[in-house]
């Protein structure tokens, strides 16, 4: 069902061509109007006028594929973007989308050419709506480059793949498809459990996103604003939801979302909001209960989440089994966290942070042995994330196994950087072993990091008395 926003578009857009000249760009037009309303029918069938008109514009075969794309149609969309590179052999994002049919399709010598060729294109500049902010995706040349890791990896070829991927986290570390693979690569693990271990992120496409900036459809402005959100880009992300917001006020869909933007920028009050708005439009519906105990607690209303989130665990989830676990644990109700962290792993398995609150209770109760295991299962889950080997090396520091704790906070820092923890217990394990010089370094770099890190400033006030 098309809404009054929606429909207000079409039909002024319908007006002009009406009553305008009939011009390749009028029809073509009207058939953008059509896409970012999600009508895909009527807009392949103005782009096919619009093309007939004028066999030498580019747009109007480009927006086709991209349209025939989202139907699933790879033949039509192949032969439609063959259409643009017959005519601009150069550009490189129809060469990337011509590399994404091939690969699909098994043909892996055309996807490595197609993917050199948009690796090798000119940069595409992002324009500004009107109104907003221009996107800031991932460059064309990453992506490119990721094709071709993958190409190397289905060829056996793990050096390439990996010295690739290597150069490609170095010089875009945010690109998180390209640092969990490499991540999976290092941690040798089979060649057919090795996915991207994260969600689709596609390039740069300044036409794309000029046409969702028109749009009102509030599903086509949500998938955007999902895909914003994955990449970091926080202000087009947030430019997205408020045009949803406009288009569909009281869309369970729109309010979820804008609840997400909002915890993502750290404003959890007015999440909060709309996750109330939310189960006011959608009473008892088990995903806004979910975020909505998840919120409280991240507010540390604990009580007001416990509540909110027993009604949630009425469904059989994992992650609300896990965040009821988390709340009961910050209320010193191990035993009862204990139970709801279970649940989680009893309906999901390879629920790494759960495993991972396991070691860090058990170890809190001086149960070490346990701790060691859930830590070592949660890393060979989830080898990608840093607090289990942080939270691995404080318990093999507490045995007395430095060298580990070392190895462990070390693949920490690499993971992370940034995080405080894994330098402070780096900072320990080193002043142990002796390498006092070291231990001052680590222990500096997790004060600059986190200026408040008492642990950190108490150990490197150690280190100059008889304490290590």
């Amino acid at each position: 069902m098309i809404g009054p926003r929606r429909r207000a578009q079409t039909d002024r857009a319908w007006t002009a061509a009406a009553t305008s000249r009939t011009t390749p760009a009028n029809v073509g037009n009207l058939g953008m109007v059509y896409q970012a309303g999600l009508l895909p029918h009527e807009a392949l069938r103005a782009y096919a006028v619009a093309q007939s008109l004028d066999p030498g514009d580019w747009r109007w075969p480009y927006h086709r594929g991209l349209v025939l794309v989202e139907r699933g149609d790879q033949i039509g969309a192949g032969e439609a973007f063959r259409t643009v590179t017959a005519a601009f052999p150069a550009w490189g994002l129809v060469r990337f989308h011509l590399a994404e049919i091939a690969f699909k399709a098994g043909r892996p010598a055309d996807a490595e050419a197609a993917c050199l060729a948009a690796e090798a294109a000119p940069i595409l500049q992002s324009v500004a709506p009107d109104d907003g902010p221009p996107p800031r995706p991932m460059p064309l040349a990453a992506h490119a480059s990721f094709g071709i890791a993958r190409l190397h990896l289905d060829r056996g070829e793990i050096q390439a793949a990996r010295k690739r991927l290597a150069a490609l986290v170095a010089a875009h570390p945010e690109f998180g498809s390209a640092q969990s693979l490499l991540l999976r690569l290092d941690a040798q693990r089979p060649a057919g459990a090795m996915d991207d271990g994260r969600a689709y992120l596609p390039p740069a496409d300044p036409w794309l996103d000029a046409l969702v900036a028109r749009s009102w459809h509030p599903d086509l402005l949500l998938k955007h604003a999902a895909i914003a959100g994955r990449g970091g880009d926080t202000a087009w992300r947030q430019w997205l939801v408020r045009r949803a917001l406009t288009a569909s006020p009281n869309s369970l869909d729109v309010l979820l979302e804008a609840a997400a933007t909002e915890r993502a920028a750290n404003r959890l009050a007015e999440a909060l909001r709309f996750r109330q708005q939310a189960e006011i439009v959608a009473p008892d519906d088990h995903h806004t209960l979910f975020e909505q105990g998840r919120t409280l607690s991240d507010l540390g209303r604990l009580p007001e989440a416990e509540a909110v989130l027993r009604r949630a665990v009425r469904v059989r989830d994992a992650a609300a089994e896990y965040n009821l676990a988390s709340v009961l644990d910050r209320m010193e109700r191990w035993d009862e966290a204990r139970e709801h962290y279970d649940r989680a792993l009893a309906i999901n398995p390879f629920h790494s942070r759960a495993l991972n609150n396991l070691g860090i209770g058990f170890s809190r109760h001086g149960d070490r042995r346990r701790a060691f295991s859930y830590y070592r299962r949660a890393i060979d889950i989830a080898p990608e994330v840093a607090d289990s080997y942080t939270n691995l090396s404080a318990a093999l520091g507490v045995t007395g196994r430095f060298l580990e704790a070392l190895a462990a906070t070390d693949m920490a820092v690499k993971l992370n950087p940034s995080a405080a923890d894994a330098h402070g217990n780096r900072g320990i394990a080193l002043a142990q072993l002796g390498r006092r010089v070291e231990a001052r370094a680590a222990f500096e770099t997790a004060i600059r990091i986190d200026p408040r890190h008492a642990d950190a400033k108490r150990n490197l006030a150690a280190l100059g008395s008889n304490y290590y």
